[in-house]
């Protein structure tokens, strides 16, 4: 599902790992969630070798227990048994779990919340994650998190998360009218774009002349992230096709620095498959997809598609600044997350058509849909100091997620890489499906 580093044809990680440091890791949670009444509990996965005989099971064991002291007004329901009485195959991870899946569970077993986890060993410690989710929204996602010493702490800090996760909920008062209905919860607030007064003449006339593009002013910003806590560190994921752990990944954006750019022009929306065949009258694609981001477009190409256009594809810089602003949110509306807002589902959308994911300057999809092109080779940060990322200036930095992705790959400082393909040839592998351009424009 994710193209990643060392999955695509894209930049291979060096997997030595004993340079990172281990964290701990803030819990992320959404809105409180009603106290689950019905769990459907999914065994507890072994991300890898913990030197336990039958770990998982005995860990699922612990987590009941653990639901039993927390929340004994809880009723489980083991995920195999959920699954037949469901007529089910339910997902290895609750939060693989599909929307029909979701509804299906709710309402043939009436139960409320799925639960599910996993147990990685990373250098003498264990991880544990529990992710809940209420059923059957499956965006309404609740993670807990620790770290334990030793296999004999497992069971206590299993417990920890399982409280966390299912504490009841605070009370809300009752409406003045009992009769009113209840507004519905508000989204978590949007950053308001910085305004872009004073523009002059010749950039005025280039916005009407170009409407499909807009402005960045330029100056300096925060580039990269130096933030490991956005890490769940976890390894190898085959459904997720991760490929190296995340705090590997975030080295590749080390160190957050200050850099500076001047002003430009963006393309509000990745460039098209009916804007592309414009350009190359060859070029293929469903007629339901016209409108859907242009997808299996090597780096040659895309660069000579922007030069027809009187565009160039942008440097790393300028994409990161279009896509967090001055302010260095972590996605373009804000610090956040909320799934809903961009696509990071299971195919290509039409360009903007997720209204929620729009930049602080106007420019959409810039978190899912496609991943894009840049005009930068893939190289250090300067400052850098990590020995685990294998930079290539070979490569060709890619960004922003695309449609299978997930929070923390929609991350605008996230950084992904691949070769750039011969001029003229459609790309061979598959995971250049899933990258796209958008152009920009010089002011000055």
């Amino acid at each position: 599902m994710i193209a990643i580093f060392s999955n695509i044809p894209m930049c291979a990680l060096s997997r030595r790992m004993a340079g990172l440091l281990l964290i701990f890791f803030a819990p992320y949670v959404c809105e409180a969630a009603p106290l689950p009444e019905r769990v459907v509990v999914l065994d507890i996965r072994m991300m890898n070798d913990i030197g336990v005989e039958n770990a998982d099971t005995i860990a699922t064991s612990w987590l009941v227990d653990s639901i039993s002291r927390v929340a004994p007004n809880t009723r489980v329901i083991p995920g195999a048994r959920a699954a037949r009485l469901a007529r089910l195959k339910l997902p290895a991870g609750a939060e693989d779990i599909t929307p029909s899946a979701a509804v299906t569970l709710m309402k043939s077993i009436d139960s409320t919340h799925l639960l599910g986890g996993e147990i990685f060993l990373w250098e003498n410690k264990y991880g544990i994650t529990l992710r809940l989710i209420r059923l059957p929204d499956t965006g309404r996602l609740r993670v807990e998190r620790t770290w334990a010493d030793s296999v004999d702490g497992i069971p206590g800090k299993i417990e920890e998360l399982a409280a966390a996760l299912f504490k009841p909920s605070e009370k809300k008062k009752a409406p003045r009218n009992p009769s009113a209905r209840a507004r519905p919860a508000k989204a978590a607030p949007e950053k308001r774009a910085p305004a872009t007064k004073g523009l002059s003449s010749r950039i005025r006339a280039l916005l009407e002349k170009h409407p499909e593009m807009v402005y960045v002013p330029g100056g300096e910003f925060q580039m990269g992230n130096d933030n490991d806590s956005d890490a769940d560190n976890m390894p190898v994921d085959p459904s997720r096709r991760e490929g190296v752990s995340r705090l590997a990944l975030l080295a590749a954006e080390k160190p957050k620095h200050t850099r500076k750019v001047k002003a430009f022009l963006i393309d509000k929306y990745e460039v098209s498959n009916s804007e592309y065949r414009k350009f190359r009258s060859s070029h293929e694609f469903p007629s339901e997809k016209a409108d859907h981001p242009v997808t299996g477009v090597g780096w040659h190409d895309a660069g000579a598609y922007a030069e027809w256009a009187g565009k160039r594809l942008p440097t790393e810089a300028e994409w990161e600044k279009a896509a967090r602003g001055e302010d260095g949110r972590k996605w373009p509306w804000g610090d956040i997350f909320e799934r809903d807002r961009c696509n990071l589902g299971s195919d290509t959308a039409p360009v903007g058509g997720f209204a929620g994911d729009k930049s602080p300057y106007g420019a959409y999809d810039m978190a899912g849909n496609a991943q894009e092109w840049t005009a930068s080779p893939f190289l250090a940060y300067p400052g850098a100091s990590s020995e685990n990322v294998a930079f290539d200036p070979a490569k060709k930095v890619v960004r922003g997620s695309y449609y299978g992705g997930n929070d923390f790959l929609a991350r605008s400082s996230m950084r992904f890489c691949a070769l750039p393909g011969e001029p003229g040839k459609k790309p061979e592998g598959l995971n250049y499906a899933y990258i796209g351009f958008r152009c920009v424009m010089d002011v000055d």
